[in-house]
Parts: structure tokens; sequence; C-alpha cells
């Protein structure tokens, strides 16, 4: 299963297989053949995607604007973790850290210059 795994080119993953005995004798090759298939059945199925470093960030807006941040999250790959909604509304955001300097600048641009943008991590 572990060669399996470390040949795949997929990264941080782990693999749980679960043999339930069916009265079948498989032998120490027969036993491997079908840990190697479950974990090949599995990767065959998973949805691999880039992982990409990213920044949290807190952004402050007027109500008015809540439409442009959230169009502004789409374009840029950002996901909205936690909203808070006082005398203004407070967005914390993960952003890929390539896509922060562009996505501040398009948020100002698109909100006259009135977003509050603040690195947290």
């Amino acid at each position: 299963m572990l060669t399996i795994l470390l040949h795949s080119g997929v990264g941080e993953l782990a693999c749980v297989v679960t043999r339930y005995f069916g009265g079948v004798k498989l032998g120490t090759a027969g036993l491997i053949r079908a840990y190697q298939d479950s974990v090949r059945a599995v990767l065959a199925e998973l949805p691999i995607r880039l992982r990409m470093e990213t920044t949290t960030i807190r952004v402050t807006v007027t109500y008015k604007y809540i439409d442009v941040v959230r169009h502004t999250l789409l374009l840029y790959e950002a996901h909205i973790y936690q909203e808070k909604f006082a005398e203004a509304a407070c967005f914390h955001i993960t952003i890929p850290i390539e896509n922060f300097t562009i996505f501040c600048r398009s948020l100002n641009e698109q909100s006259a210059g009135s977003a509050l943008i603040e690195v947290i991590s």
C-alpha cells in the first residue's frame, strides 16, 4: 500500500484499507494484491487539486459593497470562513498569496478605496 501511495504523485495522503475475512484464504501474495488494488481503485477516483499557500485577511466594508466583495472573491480563488455584521460588514478570508496583491487592488478600485484590508496571518 505504501509503495502505491509513494509512487502516486499525490502528497499529504493517508489510506486505510479494512478487509473482512470472508472465509477465503488469499495467502501472502493475494493479500498484497488485494490491498494494492484497493489503493489503486481509490486513487483512480480521488479528486486532486494543487495546494496553494494561502494568507488570511480581514476585509471590512460598508453594506453597499458586500456584493462587490463576494464577486471579487470568486475571481481570485478566495473563500470566506467567517462573517460579522455590525456597523460594517467584516469578512475573514483565506486567499492564495499569489492573488493577494491583485485582489486588494481590485477590491479597492471597485469600492472607491473604502475597503479596509488587514492581513491576519
